[in-house]
């Protein structure tokens, strides 16, 4: 039976980032293809670790605490 490994099973963290600007931003991670939605400014969102060097990137997004 294949599974799909988890964030936390594959050994990456979970990363915090929190979005500071005027309105929303959906943000796709490379890594894991997941789409992160900030719905608008002091928006948090969970992300998988495998994407957070790249979401890092974003202007207005910010890594607030890893998990």
């Amino acid at each position: 039976m294949k599974t799909t490994p988890n964030p936390t099973s594959s050994g990456s963290a979970i990363v915090l980032f929190k979005y500071f600007g005027s309105t929303g931003i959906t943000v796709t991670g490379p890594a894991s293809s997941r789409v992160y939605r900030f719905s608008a400014n002091g928006a948090a969102v969970s992300v998988d670790g495998r994407d957070a060097a790249a979401l890092a990137r974003v202007p207005n997004l910010r890594a607030v605490r890893r998990a």
